[in-house]
């Protein structure tokens, strides 16, 4: 379950899974068809079963319910969510041989940017420049109960909607 105390071990464990988003994009273009598919499948199955829970779970345990547009962290969460989508329909597009330059670049893309992205929210080490926000939003004791059992129903497993849960936020509220 995620909490505030639990955050630093998950950003630990999600840092050392950073290497399989590198080791796919760089093998774009790189490797056999084959090969391509299982790497970002493999991408995509970190994503949405790691770290898109894990990023419903930091929202949850910062805002409750209603994490603010203006944010870093929810502008960060929804750039990873739109990123992560992007990454599905690049891997759908994978099934029909030849990949196109075009597809070579998007899916490097994505990739790249996921992986610098992560890398940045995440640190090095996993000391996310994000957990004074996530200790400071959740201090107030009244929301504890609610928020834990928010956290444990989310952290239980990946979402039924998957990466749209992040990404299908109204990014019109974000400036």
């Amino acid at each position: 379950m995620a909490s505030v105390k639990t955050l630093p071990s998950d950003h630990r464990r999600l840092v050392q899974s950073l290497e399989t988003i590198l080791v796919a994009a760089n093998s774009v273009g790189e490797v056999p068809i084959e090969r391509l598919r299982r790497d970002v499948s493999r991408v995509y199955r970190l994503l949405t079963g790691a770290l898109v829970p894990h990023a419903l779970a930091e929202d949850l345990v910062a805002f409750g319910d209603d994490p603010p547009a203006t944010s870093p962290l929810t502008r960060e969460h929804l750039e990873i969510g739109r990123l992560v989508d992007d990454l599905d329909a690049l891997r759908s597009g994978l099934a029909e041989p030849p990949v196109t330059v075009a597809q070579e670049h998007a899916l490097r893309r994505v990739l790249y940017g996921l992986y610098a992205l992560l890398r940045a929210h995440l640190g090095d080490d996993g000391s996310c420049a994000c957990q004074p926000v996530v200790r400071a939003a959740s201090a107030p004791k009244a929301r504890a109960a609610r928020v834990r059992s928010q956290v444990q129903r989310t952290a239980s497993g990946p979402p039924a909607e998957g990466p749209q849960a992040i990404a299908g936020r109204d990014r019109r509220a974000i400036p």
